[in-house]
């Protein structure tokens, strides 16, 4: 009983050393990449036309879906359209909403494709040298597709467009005690910056909600 009881405790540790560990090495990478934004976006063009190469060669060599591939490719150059005005993209452009959409499409649609329960196990190679058919992928495989050609750059442009945010002297006081200035100008924010930042302040605020100070007293 102890033990599963120490083994919940021992989970949860790790998941919120976890989270916090790669929020903050997102949050570092999203402060490198916004540094050299035009590196950054020459770079991730690259990858694009790489990714896009890659596609064309899977379906060609392995025989991968035709339907499912055209997608694909659809859905990156929906990210060269969105990579024209990075690192400011509009996040309410129709552009920005349909690559959005088109990625997470393509995501469940392979996923299914990967993962047909009359496609034979990996092994099936070893034991029929011969066999030419299609397999399930092994982990290895999954995710490097996934992680390469799928979410690679929704990833990357979540870590390097720009958010406009409206941002005065007063903007670390709390929301009430702020008053909006019509003449200030919006500063460019890094979107992972700026949604980790705000994440950071609600759980802020959330601690502040239960903690009190010395000179008040106990609250009972």
């Amino acid at each position: 009983m102890f033990m599963r009881l120490l083994s919940v405790v021992g989970c949860l540790v790790g998941l919120s050393v976890s989270i916090y560990t790669l929020s903050t090495a997102l949050y570092t990478i999203s402060n490198q990449l916004e540094s050299h934004t035009r590196t950054t976006k020459t770079w991730i063009t690259r990858l694009l036309f790489f990714i896009i190469i890659t596609h064309l060669l899977l379906w060609i060599g392995d025989d991968l879906s035709f339907y499912r591939t055209f997608w694909s490719l659809g859905n990156d150059l929906l990210y060269l359209e969105v990579m024209r005005e990075f690192p400011q993209v509009k996040m309410t452009s129709l552009i920005f909403i349909a690559s959005c959409i088109a990625s997470v499409i393509s995501h469940f649609t392979w996923y299914q494709y990967f993962t047909r329960p009359e496609l034979p196990p990996h092994a099936i190679r070893g034991l029929i040298p011969n066999y030419k058919g299609h397999t399930l992928l092994t982990y290895t495989q999954l995710f490097s597709f996934f992680g390469i050609l799928i979410w690679s750059v929704p990833l990357l442009l979540f870590l390097c467009i720009n958010v406009n945010e409206y941002a005065s002297p007063l903007s670390a006081a709390g929301d009430d005690d702020l008053e909006y200035d019509h003449d200030i100008k919006p500063q460019r924010k890094g979107l992972a910056k700026y949604v980790f930042g705000k994440i950071a302040h609600f759980g802020k605020s959330k601690s502040d909600m239960f903690s009190f100070s010395s000179d008040q007293g106990l609250p009972f």
